[in-house]
């Protein structure tokens, strides 16, 4: 299987209806529900990720770690946050990144087939 079709299998089980549902219930930011395509929700590979270096940060974007995930209320155009993308890419080693949007409508798709008790 190529490092594509793994990292999407990843992302699939990381964004299954179960962990949807209950990143759903957190308190995710405002912006989730007036601005899903603004606002982004980061994957880790790390079980564990550790966001202590989240004190520090004074950017513009509204970020939240909501589980074992950071999301992020990109307050302006997500092309200018690359601060906060560097900082994501230094502290959290591999990740990846899909729209509230995006991560509610693979979470739709996985619903029929997901067997993981909720």
């Amino acid at each position: 299987m190529s490092d594509a079709a793994k990292t999407y299998v990843i992302l699939l089980r990381a964004i299954g209806p179960a962990t949807h549902k209950r990143m759903g219930m957190a308190q995710l930011p405002e912006a989730a529900r007036e601005r899903p395509s603004q606002t982004g929700v980061y994957f880790f590979s790390d079980t564990s990720p550790d966001f202590a270096w989240l004190e520090g940060y004074g950017g513009r974007e509204d970020v939240h770690a909501v589980e074992k995930h950071l999301v992020v209320d990109f307050t302006r155009d997500v092309a200018k946050a690359g601060e906060l993308v560097r900082l994501i890419d230094k502290n959290c080693v591999a990740s990846t990144s899909r729209s509230w949007s995006s991560v509610s409508k693979i979470a739709a798709a996985a619903r029929p087939h997901d067997n993981t008790p909720t």
